[in-house]
C-alpha cells in the first residue's frame, strides 16, 4: 500500500532554459516576449525568471507583461563562485539581493544558487581546476550559509543550491558532503535529477537521506548511452551538448517548442523516470506529479501550501543538463 499524495500542494511550471535560454542576451535565443507568449500558449501559469536580466527588471513592467498572459513567477537563478572567498561572497550578496528584490516584488520567494562552472559555458574549455582544496571548500560552504542567512533575514527569500555538471558540487558524494557542511536553516537543495544521474548519482537515495533538505526539484531524464559515449570521447558538458543526433533534436524540438538558430544540445535526458516518480510517491520525499503529455515545454513543479518548500521539476530540452 502506498502513501497518499496530495497533488494540490504542487504547482506545475517551466523556465527559460527549457527554451534554450542560458544567457541574458544571446542572438541565438528567442526573445523574452516570445518566451512568455509561448509559455502561456503551452498552458503554463508559473515560470522562473531565468538568467538575471533576460526578463524585464522593472517590477511594474514585468508584472504587467506576466499579468497580460496570465503568468506568475515562482523563482529565480543566480550564479556564484563562493569558493573564491570574501570578495566573491560580497559580490554574491549584491547579485542575489538584486534578484531577491525582484522576486519579492512579484510574490516569489525561492532563489536558486548555481555554482560557477570550472569550464567555459560556450567552449567547454577548462577555466580552473575541477577540485577544491580544503580552504576553497570551506569558503564555499560557509559562504553559502552566510548568503542564505542574508536572503532569509533581509528579504524572506529561501536559498536552494543546484548541483551542476562541470562544477565543484556535481557527484552524489560531493552533494551529500555539501548538505552536511551547510546550515539547514538557510540552505536547502534543488534536486536536479538530470545532473545527478549524469554524474552517476542515485536521486532516490539522496531523497531518502535528506528529505527535509529537498525543497526544490528540477525533474529531467538522462540517456545513459549518450552520457557514456560523451565520457568515452572525453567530452566536457559543453561538447556533449553539441553532440546530439538529428533524431533526438527533432524529438526535443517537438516537445520543447521551436528554437530557431540554436546549435545542438547534448542528448542526455532520455531515460523515462517513472520508477523514480513511483518511488517518491510511495513516501520517499516530496510529492511530485508526472508532467502532462500535452505540454510542449519542459515542466517544473512548485509545491503549494507548504512553508519553506518548493518543488520545481524541470524537464529540460534534450541534451541540456542544466536549468
Amino acid at each position: 500500500m502506498t502513501a497518499p499524495t496530495d497533488l494540490s500542494r504542487l504547482r506545475l511550471g517551466t523556465a527559460p532554459d527549457s527554451w534554450g535560454i542560458w544567457f541574458d542576451k544571446d542572438p541565438h535565443q528567442v526573445s523574452w516576449t516570445r518566451y512568455l507568449d509561448e509559455v502561456a500558449r503551452a498552458g503554463y501559469v508559473w515560470t522562473e525568471l531565468g538568467p538575471s536580466g533576460f526578463l524585464p527588471q522593472d517590477p511594474e513592467q514585468l508584472r504587467d507583461e506576466l499579468g497580460r498572459r496570465g503568468l506568475q513567477i515562482c523563482g529565480g537563478t543566480v550564479f556564484a563562485g563562493l569558493h573564491r572567498g570574501k570578495e566573491a561572497l560580497e559580490q554574491a550578496i549584491e547579485d542575489f539581493s538584486k534578484e531577491a528584490r525582484l522576486l519579492t516584488a512579484l510574490g516569489a520567494k525561492h532563489l536558486i544558487h548555481l555554482p560557477e562552472q570550472y569550464t567555459d559555458m560556450h567552449t567547454g574549455a577548462a577555466t580552473e581546476p575541477g577540485q577544491l582544496d580544503r580552504e576553497q571548500w570551506e569558503n564555499l560552504v560557509t559562504g553559502t550559509s552566510q548568503l542564505g542567512r542574508v536572503l532569509h533575514e533581509e528579504f524572506g527569500v529561501e536559498l536552494v543550491f543546484h548541483p551542476h555538471v562541470d562544477t565543484h558540487v556535481d557527484t552524489q558524494e560531493r552533494i551529500e558532503r555539501f548538505l552536511t557542511d551547510t546550515d539547514p536553516e538557510f540552505v536547502n537543495l534543488c534536486l536536479d535529477t538530470g545532473h545527478i544521474a549524469y554524474c552517476d548519482g542515485d536521486n532516490v537515495e539522496i531523497v531518502r537521506r535528506f528529505p527535509e533538505r529537498i525543497t526544490y526539484v528540477h525533474l529531467k531524464q538522462v540517456d545513459p548511452a549518450v552520457r557514456d559515449r560523451a565520457r568515452a570521447e572525453a567530452r566536457d558538458a559543453a561538447a556533449a551538448r553539441r553532440a546530439r543526433e538529428p533524431r533526438q533534436r527533432s524529438l526535443r524540438d517537438h516537445r520543447a517548442g521551436p528554437l530557431p538558430g540554436r546549435a545542438g544540445h547534448p542528448a542526455a535526458h532520455r531515460r523515462p523516470h517513472g520508477r523514480l516518480l513511483r518511488r517518491l510517491r510511495a513516501g520517499s520525499g516530496p510529492p511530485l506529479a508526472v508532467p502532462p503529455t500535452a505540454a510542449r515545454a519542459r515542466p517544473r513543479l512548485t509545491r503549494r501550501q507548504a512553508p519553506s518548500r518548493l518543488a520545481n521539476p524541470s524537464h529540460a530540452p534534450q541534451g541540456r543538463t542544466r536549468t
